[in-house]
């Protein structure tokens, strides 16, 4: 099965670094069963999050591998339907 894949370059908000970081961590570690959950429930088979310092600022590379994005995002509606517009 062809998958499709993004790759995004997001420039961070000042001083927002350490949230990044903070959450990178809480999603590794003490949340890393419901990420990988939502990650098979979404059909990704590839996720990844770098940072990048440049001198405009920070940024966030994030790439990710799935069979669909509309079926994960479709995924994502069905599980927090309160959360999507």
């Amino acid at each position: 099965m062809p998958y499709q894949t993004r790759c995004v370059k997001i420039q961070l908000k000042p001083n927002c670094l350490e949230r990044v970081r903070e959450w990178a961590t809480t999603l590794n570690e003490s949340r890393r069963d419901e990420a990988l959950a939502t990650l098979r429930d979404e059909k990704v088979v590839f996720e990844a999050a770098f940072l990048d310092h440049t001198a405009e600022g920070d940024f966030l590379i994030y790439v990710m591998k799935a069979e669909s994005f509309e079926r994960a995002k479709d995924r994502i509606d069905e599980s927090m339907p309160s959360a999507v517009e």
